[in-house]
């Protein structure tokens, strides 16, 4: 498999360009000038072993090939460096223009949108982490918001999603937060993440009535059985049994 200098993704060795980005394949197009050159070669040889008579004619044409061969690498070459420069460019502003609707969600507070253009995208930037982790954690606040309004309403709306998939969701928001902030890395989103966090925890504190202890509890909980048991003792204390 071959690896494109240009945009990184696989693909088949006997590609002379990127199906992905049309980048030149730079190593293929190495190989059908040197499969060039060896046949030239091969033609010379033969040339060698002519009668002189035969020689002249074949020198001139020899000649010939080994100037349109030679006009071929040379526009092969070019072609090459100017649709590698195109592609390059073409990428650049591509990612430029993803980056500024990015942020343009991200500023408005539009995360579902942010979410769903991240996703449609088929490729990303290391940059572009600072918007998938606010992005991904506010899908994950999703089911904590539709318990929030069931809980908010009458006995019989509530358990559209359930309080243990609220607690699931929760849990993987916050470790998505603390992942952002606690990797070194300053991406601009530290504001956003540190408000979804005050933001899950006074829900397990106000709505759900949880004591500080299942709170840390349910930080480490990955087994739907223990969300399903935090659900009950919770279902029993707000009286929703």
């Amino acid at each position: 498999m071959a690896i494109c200098r240009n945009c990184g993704a696989q693909y088949s060795d006997g590609e002379d360009r990127c199906p992905y980005c049309g980048a030149s394949h730079a190593e293929e197009a190495g190989r059908i000038v040197r499969e060039d050159l060896r046949e030239f070669e091969r033609q010379r040889e033969e040339v060698k072993a002519l009668p002189k008579k035969q020689l002249k004619k074949r020198t001139k044409a020899a000649l010939i090939v080994l100037a349109v061969l030679a006009a071929a690498v040379l526009i092969w070459a070019a072609a090459g460096r100017i649709w590698g420069d195109a592609s390059l460019g073409w990428k650049a502003a591509r990612e430029d223009e993803a980056t500024e609707t990015m942020e343009s969600y991200f500023q408005a507070g539009e995360y579902q949108e942010l979410y769903d253009y991240y996703l449609s995208r088929d490729s990303h930037s290391p940059s572009d982490e600072k918007y998938w982790e606010a992005a991904s954690a506010w899908s994950w606040m999703e089911f904590m918001r539709e318990t929030k309004a069931a809980l908010s309403g009458t006995e019989e709306s509530y358990g559209y999603y359930g309080i243990s998939y609220a607690l699931s969701g929760c849990a993987e928001a916050l470790r998505t937060i603390e992942q952002g902030l606690d990797d070194g890395i300053e991406r601009g989103n530290e504001e956003v993440l540190r408000g979804f966090e005050e933001e899950i925890l006074t829900f397990f504190r106000e709505d759900l009535k949880m004591s500080e202890e299942e709170i840390e509890a349910v930080k480490t909980m990955e087994e739907e059985s223990d969300f399903e048991a935090m659900d009950d003792r919770i279902m029993e204390r707000l009286g929703l049994d």
